[in-house]
């Protein structure tokens, strides 16, 4: 006799020789059925631990704290330093937005040789580049298997 299951609630013996669930033959040593897949291992017995508390998984000892509160979880804001909500998109002190440290006064730039800076291009003059790197690349493609054809 081997002892199946399929779930915690659901353990049955069954014959050594044919699996519970599709009836093909198993062997008596067998973990799971090799025609359905069926497990035939014996289930684990979990070890029980107490759960900790649910706020005290999410909070960090070095995290920013507030004087009064249990360990608060927070954000520095970047320009005072102040510690803020995490539902706060400002800073309540100062003002300033969530990541303000990250804006940059320096606009981005796309740089392409032999063309210069493509940001300051109108519209038609961008398209024109596009179609022509298009082209420039099919040719390229195009000699490269040419001559791969012609090599072999």
């Amino acid at each position: 006799m081997v002892k199946c299951h399929r779930g915690p609630a659901d353990v049955e013996w069954v014959s050594a020789s044919h699996c519970p669930s599709c009836h093909a033959s198993v062997t008596p040593d067998a973990l799971w059925c090799m025609l359905c897949h069926l497990d035939l291992r014996p289930p684990e017995v979990a070890a029980v631990t107490s759960a900790p508390e649910p706020r005290a998984m999410l909070l960090d000892p070095g995290v920013h704290t507030r004087a009064g509160d249990a360990r608060v979880v927070g954000w520095p804001c970047a320009q005072c330093d102040a510690e803020n909500d995490l539902e706060s998109m400002t800073c309540a002190t100062c003002g300033s937005a969530f990541l303000a440290g990250l804006q940059t006064d320096h606009p981005t730039t796309l740089r392409l040789p032999l063309v210069g800076n493509v940001s300051n291009l109108g519209r038609g003059a961008t398209i024109a580049i596009a179609v022509g790197a298009a082209v420039v690349f099919t040719l390229i493609v195009s000699v490269v298997l040419a001559l791969a054809g012609a090599a072999l």
